[in-house]
């Protein structure tokens, strides 16, 4: 009995140990337990960090250096800064490197052990090289003759050229990867883009090549209003660096006419550029209106109709508007408005007009005008109404907006949305600093942007109907030399849904603008105070230019900062 009892008892022992024995806790291992080597080099007294990975089924991991550095340029890599790379390394969890890291010459073949989470030792050689470019990319393409963008694909390696009409032979435009090369080259090749074309991208190294597809294509619309985050910076043009503009202070207003993009600097003729390259294409004589108070201030009309004013009482006590179709024609006189006055000690004075004048509609048909009256805390504007392409009347009426916390002094810009005396329209203002929404009807104010904590001067609004939508452009300049500001801001307008909040944004840190309504911005960028050595905007000058391309396809805002820059910007409603 006994030997059964101890036989059942060392059974059940038995039974217990294995059922107790430990599970296998050997670590699993990574298929790659080496990640990645980072080699940081001195390049112009630069640390600059280049990234290399293993292959697999090869020891070697190769920390491959470019060409050029920057890549843009024609800097060549010296192979000197091979030798001496500080070296990390990115290891899979639990995985060590026998060797120290340290520093490497790369020119060398630098073995390493890696040992991964199972003990288990890997060999690797790490070396360097300096290779060709294999970038083979069309990044950007466009026609600049006949104002035509080409919208490139690169999963297709296709571009379309968006066009309606039928294309002459033509040059193109065309970005491409760093250091390579094109064939046929558009840029040096006039081509018929009626019919698809087909180029070959050779990358710098001679190997690398892609194939794209270049096909005229009519584009789709958005149902309305613009892409969202279509904006593309097309020229920003220093005026004295780029542009040779050396009298400083007097630069004071924007037009659009045709192709051209016009600048007015107060007693010198204008200056006319492509206003679709920013490339100065030569002058609009002004002749007897060129003048420091005469040709002071200058706007255009949807149909490239250019007015200029003279400012008041400066140039005398009466207020006129000169207008010519275009750059080749020589302004004439539109309007002669008595703006003179007797004071309460029985003297003749002047109302002051002409710092700003805006026009909303066109000459040839209908259209308002605007002159705000300027002086402390004045909420008064003159309008007159052109019906059918005649003036209504050279008199013009005496507006005066209700509801204001403020009026301003000598900075305020008006803008109506449509060619008409019940449209409502838009006022921004020194010092009231808030973008205010006045109902035409009653000329009393519908809605207002938040007062702008920064104390500088905004005056200049322009507005635009594109692709159904309703945009308007403003600004906020600095004439301090002190500060940033030199803001840009373009809104929809189209309802008043999003109209609250304010411009203002952090702008240490979150740049977004407390206002749904803003769309797209430009702060502490293109004002003198940007330019080392630029003389502050002591006046205050800046403008703000909203216009169409013929086809309807693309918006383009035009803003500019006196001693500072010319800027354009393309947006776009294609639907893609």
């Amino acid at each position: 009995m006994k030997k059964v009892f101890y036989s059942i008892i060392s059974a059940v022992l038995l039974l217990g140990v294995a059922s107790c024995q430990p599970e296998d806790l050997t670590p699993e291992t990574s298929a790659a337990p080496i990640t990645s080597v980072t080699a940081t080099v001195m390049i112009n007294g630069n640390a600059v960090d280049f990234t290399a990975y293993p292959v697999e089924g090869s020891e070697y991991i190769t920390v491959e250096l470019p060409w050029y550095y920057p890549v843009e340029s024609d800097n060549l890599m010296p192979l000197s800064v091979l030798t001496d790379a500080k070296m990390t390394a990115v290891l899979a969890n639990n995985v060590v490197i026998k060797e120290p890291l340290l520093r490497m010459d790369l020119t060398q073949e630098n073995p390493i052990t890696v040992v991964d989470q199972a003990k288990k030792e890997h060999r690797y050689i790490i070396t360097g090289k300096i290779s060709k470019l294999t970038d083979c990319e069309i990044l950007d393409f466009s026609i600049p003759a006949l104002n035509l963008a080409g919208i490139v694909k690169p999963a297709q390696q296709t571009v379309s050229v968006l066009a309606v009409d039928e294309l002459p032979l033509t040059l193109a435009a065309v970005t491409l990867s760093p250091h390579a090369s094109i064939s046929p080259d558009p840029r040096v090749e006039e081509l018929d883009y009626n019919k698809e074309l087909e180029f070959t991208v050779t990358a710098h190294d001679g190997k690398t090549k892609k194939t794209y597809k270049v096909n005229k294509e009519i584009p789709p619309k958005r149902e309305n209003g613009m892409r969202i985050g279509s904006e593309k910076i097309i020229f920003e043009k220093q005026f004295v660096a780029d542009l040779g503009l050396t009298t400083a202070d007097m630069t004071t207003g924007l037009a659009v006419s045709g192709d051209y993009l016009i600048i007015n600097t107060r007693a010198e003729d204008a200056m006319v550029l492509n206003r679709f390259t920013g490339e100065q294409v030569g002058s609009m004589a002004l002749d007897a209106i060129k003048g420091s108070t005469t040709n002071f201030y200058m706007t255009s009309d949807d149909d490239g109709n250019i007015l200029f004013c003279n400012l008041t009482p400066n140039d005398g006590t009466t207020f006129k508007i000169w207008t010519a179709t275009g750059i080749n024609e020589t302004p004439s006189l539109y309007i002669e408005h008595d703006a003179s006055y007797v004071d309460d000690q029985g003297a003749t004075q002047g109302n002051s007009h002409g710092r700003k004048i805006s026009i909303q509609g066109s000459l040839n048909s209908d259209a308002i005008i605007t002159a705000p009256f300027y002086g402390p805390n004045n909420t008064q504007f003159l309008r007159w109404v052109v019906k059918g392409g005649q003036l209504v009347s050279a008199e013009p009426e005496t507006i005066v907006i209700q509801g204001l916390a403020t009026g301003w002094t000598t900075n305020c810009d008006i803008c109506y949305v449509d060619p008409s005396e019940t449209s409502d329209y838009f006022a921004h203002y020194y010092s009231g600093n808030s973008l205010s929404w006045i109902t035409g009807a009653t000329n009393t104010k519908k809605a207002g942007l938040n007062v702008m904590s920064v104390n500088y001067i905004p005056n200049a609004v322009d507005i635009l109907k594109f692709n159904g939508g309703t945009y308007l452009a403003t600004n906020q300049a600095n004439s301090f030399s002190w500060g940033g500001a030199d803001f840009i801001w373009l809104l929809d307008v189209s309802t008043t849904d999003n109209y609250s909040g304010g411009l203002d944004a952090d702008y240490n840190g979150d740049s977004k603008p407390k206002s749904n309504a803003v769309l797209w911005q430009s702060y502490h960028t293109y004002g003198p105070r940007a330019i080392p050595g630029a003389p502050i905007n002591a006046n205050g000058n800046s403008d703000v230019c909203l216009a169409p391309s013929a086809d309807g396809y693309y918006m383009y805002l035009y803003f500019m900062f006196c001693n500072g820059y010319v800027v354009g910007v393309q947006f776009d409603c294609l639907d893609m």
